[in-house]
Parts: C-alpha cells; sequence; structure tokens
C-alpha cells in the first residue's frame, strides 16, 4: 500500500505475501485468504519527529551488535553498557567508553538476555525504555532506528499512548481490539522504508514501555486476537479524542475515500446528553484576526487573491462539520473543505488550538470567533465516547458495535480475506 495519498495500492499484507507471487496479485486479490499471525514481529521507526543523528543505547544485562549483511557478531559486552551510534555520512559509528569501536552501514542491536529491556536517549528524550531489539541504519538525513517487537507488547504501548491508562477497563478493550485492527489492517503502510509503522499519530502512538499498566496489559490480553470484521474482510478502523455529539461518515472527511457503511457516523446522545460530554474540548472557542486568517490561507496552493473581507461557512455534514469555507477577496472568492482549512491552521499556527472541523464562526469587530465542539477527525470511535458508556455499564463489545456498526468482533487467527487498506489515513485523530 503507497500510503499518505488516499489511494489503495497493490501491496499484500505481510503476513500474505510468501503466499502469492507478485505476478498473481491482482488476479486473486478478491479470493485470497490468509491466516493471521500474532506472534510476527513488528518494525517501528522511532524518534520520527525529532529524527535525531545519534541515540545513546544503554542495557542493564549486556549489549550484542551484529552486521546483519555478513551475519557477524562485531561487539559484545556483558553488565551495564552504555553504547553511543552516531551517523556520520552512510555509516552507523558505535563507541563504547567514549572510543570509536566501528563502523557499519546497518546494525542489529539486541541485548544479551532474551526479553531484557533497552534504554534510549537522545537530545530530547532521556532513557526511554523499549522491548525487542533494535535495526540502526544512516539515512542521508537522520540515524533510522527501528524497534523490532512482538505484535502484542506494541499493541500494549499504542493502547497505554492512546488512551488514558486509569480509564474504565471496557474503554481500553475497545481501544485494544481497534488497535489491533488497525495494525493488521495496515503492516505494509511503510513498507517501501522497509519498516511496518512510525511512532507517531500518523500510524499509531508508540512510545516502548512508557506508560503501560497492568490496566493496559490486562486490556491487551482479554481482547487478544479480536479484530473487526466485516464480511470476512479486516475493517478500516479509526478513532478520536471527541466526536461533540456525533461521529461523521468517512467519506465526508475524506471525499476519496469509499463510503464503508459502518463508518456512516453515529450519535453519541441517544440519552439526551452525549456519553462524551465530559470530554474537556467537547465544547470549545477560539479567536482570530482577519489579517491572521489571510495570511493562514496564504498557504493553500494556487491562492494569488489578496484583500481578505471575509469568511463564511457554505456546508456542513450530516455531523455539523464544516465541508466548505468560502474566502471573499477583494478580487475574487476561494473555496476551501475545512478539513484543508483544519489542516492548514494546524501547520501554520499550532495543532489543537481550532480542534476539529466542527465549528461556527461569529463576527466580533475586527476577530472571527470560532465556536466549535469535539476533538480530531470524527471518524469512527469517539475515545471520550467509549468512556461515557463504560462508566455507565456498557461492556466493550457493545461499545464497538455502537462505532461500528454492522461488524462483526472475530479472531484474528480465523482466516480472512488479505486485502490492502481502502484509505490511507491516520488511525488517530485527537
Amino acid at each position: 500500500m503507497l500510503f499518505g495519498t488516499g489511494k489503495a495500492a497493490g501491496a499484500l499484507p505481510r503476513y500474505c505475501q510468501s503466499r502469492v507471487k507478485p505476478a498473481t496479485f491482482l488476479l486473486l486479490l478478491s479470493i485470497i485468504i490468509c491466516p493471521l499471525d500474532l506472534q510476527a514481529d513488528i518494525r517501528v521507526a522511532l524518534f520520527q519527529k525529532e529524527l535525531p543523528k545519534s541515540v545513546i543505547v544503554t542495557s542493564n544485562t549486556g549489549l550484542q551488535l551484529k552486521d546483519p549483511v555478513n551475519n557477524k557478531i562485531v561487539f559484545t559486552q556483558t553488565g551495564m553498557v552504555r553504547l553511543k551510534l552516531q551517523k556520520k555520512g552512510q555509516r552507523v559509528f558505535w563507541s563504547y567508553n567514549g572510543k570509536n569501536t566501528g563502523k557499519l552501514v546497518k546494525i542489529d542491536v539486541s541485548s544479551l538476555e532474551e526479553n531484557k529491556s533497552l534504554y534510549l536517549t537522545t537530545k530530547k528524550i532521556s532513557g526511554r525504555e523499549y522491548s525487542g531489539k533494535l535495526e540502526v541504519l544512516a539515512t542521508p538525513e537522520f540515524l533510522l532506528v527501528i524497534n523490532i517487537v512482538k505484535e502484542e507488547e506494541y499493541l500494549c504501548s499504542v493502547v497505554a499512548n492512546e488512551m488514558p491508562v486509569n480509564w474504565p477497563a471496557a474503554a481500553l478493550a475497545a481501544q485494544a481490539v481497534v488497535a489491533r485492527t488497525y495494525m493488521l489492517k495496515n503492516l505494509a503502510r511503510h513498507q517501501v522504508r522497509k519498516y511496518d509503522f512510525c511512532d507517531l499519530a500518523h500510524c499509531q502512538v508508540y512510545q516502548g514501555k512508557e506508560k503501560i499498566s497492568k490496566a493496559v496489559i490486562k486490556a491487551v490480553k482479554e481482547t487478544r486476537s479480536l479484530i473487526l470484521r466485516y464480511q470476512e474482510k479486516i475493517c478500516d478502523v479509526y478513532f478520536h479524542s471527541t466526536c461533540g455529539g456525533r461521529t461523521a461518515a468517512v467519506q465526508s472527511v475524506w471525499p476519496q475515500s469509499t463510503p464503508l457503511p459502518y463508518l456512516q457516523g453515529q450519535k453519541e446522545n441517544e440519552t439526551g446528553r452525549a456519553f462524551c460530554e465530559p470530554s474537556p474540548h467537547f465544547r470549545w472557542s477560539i479567536s482570530m484576526a482577519l489579517s491572521e486568517i489571510e495570511c493562514l490561507l496564504k498557504g493553500i496552493k494556487n491562492n494569488k487573491l489578496h484583500s481578505l473581507q471575509k469568511l463564511t461557512i457554505k456546508k456542513v455534514d450530516a455531523a455539523q462539520r464544516v465541508q466548505e469555507l468560502k474566502a471573499t477577496y477583494a478580487n475574487g472568492d476561494l473555496l476551501l473543505s475545512g478539513e484543508i482549512f483544519y489542516l492548514n491552521w494546524g501547520r501554520k499556527y499550532g495543532w489543537h488550538q481550532l480542534k476539529s472541523t466542527k465549528f461556527q464562526i461569529e463576527t466580533r469587530k475586527k476577530k472571527y470567533l470560532f465556536v466549535g465542539q469535539g476533538l480530531g477527525h470524527g471518524v469512527g470511535m469517539c475515545q471520550w465516547g467509549a468512556y461515557g458508556r463504560a462508566q455507565n455499564g456498557w461492556g466493550f463489545r457493545r461499545i464497538l458495535n455502537h462505532y461500528f456498526p454492522g461488524t462483526q468482533i472475530k479472531p484474528a487467527t480465523e482466516p480472512v480475506h488479505c486485502f490492502p487498506p481502502a484509505i490511507g489515513h491516520p488511525a488517530s485523530g485527537r
């Protein structure tokens, strides 16, 4: 799958690749049935926000470096070890006790004792704990550090970093099933770069063992292998912080997406009060001067208009999310989608100021007041809604059946039709 374009491409999930020859992929796409392996390794690119040029690896139980090209061990040290890996040109240099001891194009790093943690330090992160092993190589711009970890360990980190760990068990279990479904559906997401996922919200947030609690481990274990399916295919699933009263249809947020029947938006206020109303993001407002809005809109391609006069909402969807805005200039009009406006705001002025596309605009002298509801893209599971439902006694299955109606919760170990993901958008939308 080629992601970031919103278009499906012809890459099989890894667990099917050995079963189908590339030349026959398109012919067999609609009939392939493959079992899923939850014991497979996940390859996660770390520090993708920072993109460091060096990293310090610490182990309390010894370290081993291996040259994967020649299958040769090049460094071994027992006990407490602190090793620095640094990019220089197209090589990875490593140093121990302040002395450079070797260089390779690619290095495999592991603890001498199985199932022992590695602690990684960069300029911005201090001693973060990770399971599994590392693969390190130098790119032209930065040091690429790939964490190779078991799927269930990866999921524990994702759940802990995508949802507060002190939330009700049913909410955590629902998050675990959604995270596992997204993981299995999108295993080929970054295959061009030789890893499965990045550690950012572009995929799912992953920060090693940081934040993992007993409640999270329990949620992942108790839902072990469970995923969401629709007509025996793995579902496209998404989640976000707060819907603000109603979740959105996938095609209204991302117009290039297939209108999937289980992603058509659901009401959040079945009891007269929205389940996600306890969220601190349920209602919000932010003001901006017209000149600041004009500066924001200059970032949109082909916008050569000048002297912005006003900004108005032209169209909203069933969830009251803005689908189209009209910017009136002295020399013409500019029409743009609510999603483009939201994304440009985040890139220009910072994320989570304009918290969603569910807003109204009020004019206040020379400023515009954006009065809105919710946080995130609004597609799929509303996390604060899941919290509210769990607080009211809903189990994780009932929660998931509400947000993804018509789907089935089944073990991933049963054979499934292996289809590439339909759309290439982030799982989460906080």
